[in-house]
Parts: C-alpha cells; sequence; structure tokens
C-alpha cells in the first residue's frame, strides 16, 4: 500500500522534477550507479608495483542501490566503498557497498523507501505528501529512525582509534573492516561507549597526532546548534560541550584544528525545515 502511494506522489503530486533532481538526468554517465565487485586481482600493464608497498587505498562515495521514483540529490546515494589493496607487488580492487541500517532495510524490501533530505518537491501537497507517508511508515514499523538512524555512510572514511569507518554527517560511523583476502566487511554503526545518547557526527573528524585523540562536532536543528567533543585514542566518547554562540542550524561540514584551537566556519548553508512547507529543500543558503 505505502509503494502504491508513493508511486502516485511521484507520479502525479510531484511532475516535473527540474533536472537537477531528476533521476533520470542526475544519474546518468559518471554518476550512473555501478554493481558491487568482489575482490578481482589487477593486472599490472606497465612496470611494477614495489615490494615494499603495503597498504590499501579506500574511497568513499554515494551510489544508490536503487533508482529512486521521486527527486533525487548526488548526496542522497547509499554509501559504496571502493578500494585498491597493495601487497607483494600485487593489486586487489574492490567495492562493496556500507551496509547502513537504510541499505539493509530497502535491501530487504527491494525498493527504495527512505526520504531525501536535499530534494524539493513541487508545491506544499507534493512537499507534505512524502512527509506522512514516511511517517505512516514509521508508525507501522516499516523503520526506525529515531534508534536506527537514515544515514547513508557515504561521504568520507576515517580512522579513529586504530578502527575505519565510513561516515555521513546524517549518522553515526560504520565501522569497516578490510579482510585478509581484500574483502569490505561492515561491522556496524558505531557510538564510541557515549554515555549518552547521539544520533550523529561530522563526516571529518581531525586527529590529534600527539594525543592520539579524535576531535569531532555535530549539528542540530536546536539549540545548541553546535556540539564539539573528544574521541580518545581508546575508543570512548568524552563529555560534549555546547557552542552556544550559534544563533541558527547551519550545515557545518568541517573543521580546522591548530595546536591550540578548534576553528568553526559560521557559514551560509542553514537548515530550516519549515522550507519543506514550501516546496523547497530544507537546505538552503
Amino acid at each position: 500500500m505505502f509503494k502504491s502511494v508513493d508511486e502516485f506522489i511521484c507520479n502525479y503530486l510531484d511532475l516535473p522534477l527540474p533536472p537537477s533532481i531528476d533521476p533520470k538526468h542526475a544519474l546518468l554517465g559518471n554518476f550512473s550507479p555501478v554493481d558491487e565487485l568482489p575482490p578481482t586481482p589487477c593486472t599490472v600493464v606497465e612496470g611494477s608495483l614495489p615490494s615494499c608497498l603495503d597498504g590499501v587505498y579506500l574511497r568513499n562515495g554515494p551510489n544508490p542501490q536503487f533508482i529512486p521514483r521521486g527527486p533525487y540529490h548526488l548526496f542522497d546515494g547509499d554509501g559504496m566503498l571502493h578500494m585498491i589493496k597493495i601487497s607483494r607487488g600485487e593489486a586487489m580492487f574492490c567495492s562493496r557497498y556500507v551496509k547502513t541500517y537504510k541499505y539493509m532495510v530497502e535491501h530487504d524490501l527491494g525498493h527504495p523507501i527512505f526520504p531525501s533530505v536535499f530534494s524539493s518537491y513541487n508545491g506544499l501537497v507534493a512537499s507534505m505528501a512524502p512527509v506522512g507517508l514516511t511517517a505512516a511508515r514509521v508508525l507501522t514499523g516499516q523503520f526506525n529512525p529515531v534508534i536506527n538512524g537514515i544515514g547513508t555512510a557515504n561521504t568520507s572514511v576515517a580512522v579513529i582509534s586504530g578502527k575505519i569507518y565510513a561516515l555521513a554527517e546524517s549518522d553515526l560511523p560504520y565501522q569497516i573492516e578490510v579482510t585478509s583476502d581484500g574483502d569490505i566487511m561492515t561491522i556496524g554503526c558505531h557510538d564510541f561507549h557515549s554515555s549518552k545518547p547521539f544520533m550523529r557526527m561530522t563526516a571529518h573528524p581531525k586527529v590529534d597526532q600527539d594525543t592520539g585523540e579524535t576531535l569531532a562536532f555535530r549539528f542540530n536543528l536546536v539549540p545548541p546548534f553546535l556540539t564539539f567533543f573528544r574521541i580518545g585514542s581508546d575508543g570512548r566518547k568524552r563529555e560534549d560541550v555546547p557552542i552556544f554562540s550559534m544563533k541558527s542550524a547551519a550545515l557545518i561540514h568541517d573543521v580546522a584544528v591548530t595546536k591550540n584551537y578548534v576553528i568553526f566556519n559560521d557559514g551560509q548553508m542553514m537548515i530550516s525545515p519549515l522550507e519543506i512547507l514550501r516546496g523547497r529543500s530544507p537546505v538552503k543558503s
């Protein structure tokens, strides 16, 4: 029933879509989704790989497992990790989805159900209908974003306290592991043994090379709009430090760190959920 309602919204209430958020245009060419690839040996066409070179190169990016029926923003896709593992003069390539809660729910259903955070809709009715549909899905237990999050883990990869994580601002990091045979395995979502629950953090934490601490933050829709915290070298989150000088919710993407200071840029990307009522994206500049 929910799928039929979703199709009705996309096919009758929300047309036409601007090319920038129309998946028929936004997911073409270099932005076309690709399939997972198990560990695959790479042929060295010219020259050779130094035998002393031993490690992996990991990159992350959005790659939707299903083509959405409605509006799609380039930031909405499921996280996919691409990796080259080099060891003993040989290279292995592998691509795997980060098995987030969102990915697993939609994979089991066989179609997308999570709403787009960045996309906008055409008018009030088209904007409110997906909100009501999402609420109905949550109330009937189709998915639970409060407990499990809605993140895609599609923005970056970071090493925190000696472990590898895939991150996105909309959720907690997902720990991943590189296996001995060159595969990528998702371990699960991680809150760093926090004594108080929190639902998300930056995708670009910084590591203090002297102490081994990870410096991180998260932005919020309600005061305090910005919260700073540390993750110790033992992998445990320290107490929050609320920053009350922020006067509104801003999409703060990164942070600068010096020996004595953490510097936040109060940018122009604002978050206003009320923009949905005007048929616009909640993220505005």
